[in-house]
């Protein structure tokens, strides 16, 4: 299976080459279709009325955003849906409606629903710690993954 990581290696067109168009933000919602924890989240989507939600809005061309996708693929269930989207699908003055309370500075733009209501919202390194104490995931081990992400292999 294809990581996230893979997506965000994907080539790009530099200014003035000849390399391949930016397909990253294309290929997003089949790489979260193959995933068997995330699932593709739209505007249209109703947030849950029973259980813990986590709603996260990633960057397609950001390494961080996708090395965080993958470490939540890899660790065990807990039970928490996950819904993610791509921050460039939705127009920025929507945002607020779809992530309340969160300064959108930095991805990953990150909202924690419990029943219905919203628990908790951050982004960036912030969001990176909710989504590690929502999913389970030790965050030295998420920090070092994230320093690992300007190798891109």
């Amino acid at each position: 299976m294809n990581t996230f990581h893979d997506l965000f290696r994907q080539p790009t067109r530099r200014v003035g080459s000849a390399s391949p168009p930016d397909r990253r933000r294309e290929l997003f919602p089949g790489f979260v279709e193959r995933s068997p924890k995330l699932h593709l989240w739209s505007a249209d989507q109703p947030i849950p009325a029973q259980g813990p939600r986590l709603l996260i809005g990633v960057a397609t061309w950001s390494g961080y955003d996708m090395n965080l996708l993958d470490l939540i693929e890899e660790a065990p269930d807990n039970g928490v849906r996950v819904d993610v989207f791509d921050v460039d699908s939705v127009p920025s003055a929507e945002l607020p409606r779809t992530i309340p309370n969160t300064s959108f500075l930095q991805t990953p733009f990150v909202g924690y629903w419990v029943d219905g209501k919203l628990a908790e919202s951050a982004s960036g390194f912030d969001g990176r710690k909710l989504v590690a104490r929502v999913c389970g995931l030790d965050l030295t081990e998420v920090e070092d993954r994230m320093n690992t992400v300007t190798s891109r292999v």
